[in-house]
């Protein structure tokens, strides 16, 4: 029998409260049942309940959003994945989900340049979203409208999120949500204005152009956001006053041949912004405590000692707030390519040691697994309620979804905490033969 994906999506419209139903129950057989190509990206988010959920980018006609999550906090997994239709493209920035301030989650990701959204109503309740693109590309001032290829989230001081959006011309938009409002349960986003008028709530541009990829983070109260341009300099964009962002120029950082760019604010609440270069060295340009002036750039992690870093970065902060990245090794096209480790400050607020650790996993009979199989793109952290990192990624070649934790956070303990034995993720309903 062959199962339609359209008639999965028009079962799921219909979930409103996770429980364990029997139409729910169907949904996930059928889920199931069909196979999918293997996941292009992914992300995680930690839940108001304590738990974990899951993410995944699945593009091709049998594909979707896939989402899984905990059932109790650390504990077990549901043993199924649902899914959001239409599938989005294969794009391994096409996918981004977050939580706002009264934890409902929400999740986003890009079909053929369109903006399509997935939004839970209330706290802990299934995710609800439409056939229909929710945000459409907006025309330019040149005539002609460009496709989105590139999404980046975070939540605003007040809790709101609010999702970037970068364009083919290399613009950068915002979709701010501006009203939370738990018994009603609709997401209201900002409206954007042209000629004095106030339309319908959509995309607002920020400015750019020419930009390939973009960071955003949280900023002395408010949000900054950089982004790396096509020509190899890096560009930063702050908001003086918060949920608003400036109309001045963007502020040239520099630089030379940057493939991508990540930014985060220090304990010092200074920026600090790390940079995959064209050479696979990873570099990093900080603020001045007291100045806006930025220090310029310097390399930390040289491919000459730690071996070449590929373009899958995460720029994050372990619970005690010290700052580290996490970059995956590239290893070309090898079963090695999995391979990531983490550089950190050390001390906090300090200088970076230069020195990259490779994590590997303990093994039942005391070996240890260097992790060389796993999708550096299907592949997505997260801290926990006391700042702890976990780390989730789906293999290169199976279907298998694994889950580790970093305990030791700022220290060269390399051992990961791994979780599949204890409580397994589903495995993942795609063809490996794709």
């Amino acid at each position: 029998m062959i199962i339609k994906p359209e008639l999965i999506t028009i079962k799921l419209y219909t979930v409103r409260k996770r429980l364990f139903t029997p139409l729910i129950a169907l949904t996930f057989i059928l889920s199931a049942t069909v196979s999918a190509q293997k996941p292009s990206n992914m992300s995680a988010v930690f839940g108001t309940s304590g738990r974990f959920e899951i993410f995944a980018g699945v593009s091709g006609n049998r594909g979707g959003v896939y989402h899984t999550w905990q059932t109790t906090p650390n504990g077990e997994w549901n043993q199924a994945w649902t899914s959001y239709s239409p599938a989005p493209d294969d794009n391994p920035h096409g996918l981004v989900a977050g939580k706002d301030g009264d934890g409902r989650m929400i999740v986003a990701w890009i079909v053929k340049g369109n903006i399509h959204i997935a939004a839970a109503r209330n706290t802990d309740a299934s995710l609800v979203t439409s056939p229909e693109p929710t945000f459409r590309p907006a025309g330019e001032a040149d005539g002609h409208i460009y496709n989105y290829t590139f999404l980046a989230i975070a939540n605003n001081p007040d809790g709101m999120i609010e999702i970037l959006a970068l364009n083919e011309r290399g613009r950068v938009y915002s979709i701010k949500e501006v009203k939370q409002d738990p018994a009603k349960g609709f997401w209201t986003f900002a409206a954007p204005v042209v000629n004095g008028q106030k339309l319908n709530q959509g995309p607002i541009l920020i400015g750019g152009g020419n930009l390939k990829h973009i960071s955003v983070t949280k900023f002395n109260g408010r949000l900054a956001l950089v982004g790396t341009g096509k020509d190899g300099k890096v560009y930063l964009k702050n908001q003086t006053v918060a949920g608003t962002w400036d109309n001045d120029p963007w502020i040239n950082l520099g630089g030379n041949q940057v493939q991508e760019a990540y930014v985060q604010e220090s304990k010092d609440h200074q920026l600090e912004v790390a940079a995959l270069g064209h050479d696979e060295n990873i570099y990093l340009n900080y603020q001045n405590v007291g100045s806006s002036s930025f220090n310029g750039w310097q390399m930390i992690l040289d491919k000459q000692q730690t071996g070449p870093m590929a373009p899958s970065i995460f720029f994050e902060r372990f619970n005690d707030g010290t700052l580290f990245i996490l970059s995956h090794k590239n290893a070309g096209n090898t079963q090695y390519v999995g391979t990531f480790g983490k550089t950190f400050q050390a001390p906090n607020n300090g200088s970076w040691s230069g020195t990259f650790f490779s994590y590997f996993a303990q093994n039942g009979n005391n070996s240890q697994d260097f992790l060389e199989f796993l999708s550096p793109n299907a592949f997505a952290l997260a801290a926990d309620d006391k700042g702890v990192i976990h780390y989730f990624s789906c293999y290169r070649v199976s279907p298998v979804v694994e889950h580790y934790i970093d305990f030791s956070g700022p220290s060269t303990q390399r051992s990961l905490a791994y979780q599949q034995r204890q409580f397994m993720i589903p495995k993942f309903p795609w063809d490996h033969n794709k």
